[in-house]
């Protein structure tokens, strides 16, 4: 009965997703109802069998909706097949793609603009609408993206690798590497969080 309903329920919440102008694969599943802020030109494309929480009945670390906000008419939001997010914040002017069977935890937050940019007058301005405030962000297949870390504009994190809870990622994660850490730095790879069919040494710089 349970799986009847979440079945039953992701089918309408992607009814409703596509309503607000998601593009949406099959096999969705949703707990809860992720927040979509979109653009009129913006892309927000969910692939298929992608797991979205936003309620903490179904992961209890967990605080708020996911969020997945695309906030200038040339931002593009790119789950690709077999991807898992709860509770996380994605907000682009530019682009954010996650690959294949990423797995993204609670709260984590992916930004690819600075939200706000200095003026003249000692005043700050709106990154909102100006895609050429923000640098995209890729996400390779296969990651893993702790509870609460955060990823900054510009940065490419390589198939395979892990981002710890709580790291603050400025700078790239070549594949198979382990982000970890404020400012987070490059380690190995521990042999435990390696997929089986990873073989060849990473270099971590």
């Amino acid at each position: 009965m349970k799986l009847f309903l979440i079945h039953l329920l992701s089918g309408i919440g992607r009814l409703l997703l596509r309503l607000r102008g998601v593009r949406t694969g099959t096999g969705i599943i949703l707990s809860g109802f992720p927040l979509i802020k979109k653009f009129p030109g913006a892309s927000i494309t969910i692939g298929n069998g992608v797991t979205i929480h936003s309620l903490t009945r179904m992961n209890p670390v967990l605080s708020h909706h996911t969020c997945l906000a695309a906030l200038s008419n040339q931002a593009s939001i790119i789950l690709e097949d077999g991807c898992g997010i709860s509770g996380a914040t994605l907000v682009c002017v530019n682009g954010i793609r996650i690959g294949r069977h990423t797995l993204i935890g609670a709260d984590a937050l992916i930004l690819d603009n600075d939200m706000h940019y200095p003026r003249s007058g000692a005043r700050w301005g709106s990154t909102l609408g100006q895609p050429e405030q923000g640098q995209p962000i890729s996400i390779g297949e296969g990651c893993f993206i702790g509870a609460r870390a955060t990823i900054l504009k510009g940065v490419t994190i390589g198939s395979g690798s892990v981002v710890a809870a709580g790291a603050v990622v400025t700078r790239d994660v070549p594949p198979g590497c382990l982000a970890i850490g404020n400012p987070a730095v490059n380690k190995p790879l521990p042999e435990r969080l390696k997929h089986p069919r990873e073989t060849q040494q990473a270099i971590c710089p």
